[in-house]
């Protein structure tokens, strides 16, 4: 994936039934072709969203990528196919994260790590080479509208110094109060949710954060 030189803002869908699910998609779609769907199973994180099962299905249009907080990304492997979602995020923290990556990318799906504030990137090393990207929380996983946690911020320059190529995007926090920060600590795309979707105008919002 390319990234020019402006901050690449990626929509992020946070929703807890059908409805609210399927409003947040069309505004987020009416905004940019490529949304991020937060999955959360109750068990990795303390709370739990709409599921992908839950979902009939997904425009042909978009470009998804599923941020799986979940504590098996291999057992929901069925439900990303049928929906055609273009990109997951498998957790280092999960369970079976080598047998993860090696069967979604044999499907053609392409896998970013999530790695959280507490974990250090030396867990990523050994996965760098099979990978096509790492998203690095800056927040605690589990719920929207935490604050930025800034010292989280080093691990994008650390894996950036490593790593010149690996593409790194960075969730959780993200506003217009911080997305400079997440662009100078040399983040590649912001993933944002009420910063976007809950802006009194999310189309300005969204312009504005993807200027940077």
């Amino acid at each position: 994936m390319f990234y020019d030189d402006s901050m690449h803002s990626i929509p992020a869908i946070l929703a807890f039934s059908s409805a609210e699910f399927e409003s947040k998609l069309q505004l987020a779609l009416s905004l940019t072709d490529e949304v991020q769907i937060d999955i959360m199973d109750g068990q990795f994180v303390e709370n739990t969203t709409i599921q992908l099962a839950d979902i009939v299905s997904l425009p042909k249009s978009g470009i998804y990528e599923a941020h799986l907080m979940v504590v098996d990304p291999v057992a929901v492997m069925p439900e990303i196919v049928r929906l055609e979602i273009t990109r997951v995020v498998v957790h280092i923290e999960s369970d079976n994260v080598a047998v993860a990556i090696e069967r979604y990318k044999h499907r053609g799906i392409a896998v970013y790590l999530g790695i959280n504030p507490g974990t250090g990137v030396e867990k990523l090393h050994p996965y760098i080479t099979q990978i096509d990207g790492v998203l690095v929380m800056t927040v605690i996983p589990g719920f929207g509208g935490q604050e930025l946690i800034p010292e989280a911020l080093d691990k994008v320059r650390v894996l950036k110094r490593e790593f010149p190529n690996l593409v790194i995007e960075v969730d959780g926090g993200v506003t217009h109060n911080t997305i400079h920060a997440v662009k100078d600590a040399g983040a590649d795309a912001a993933v944002i949710g009420g910063a976007i979707l809950k802006a009194a105008d999310p189309k300005k919002s969204f312009e504005d954060l993807s200027r940077v």
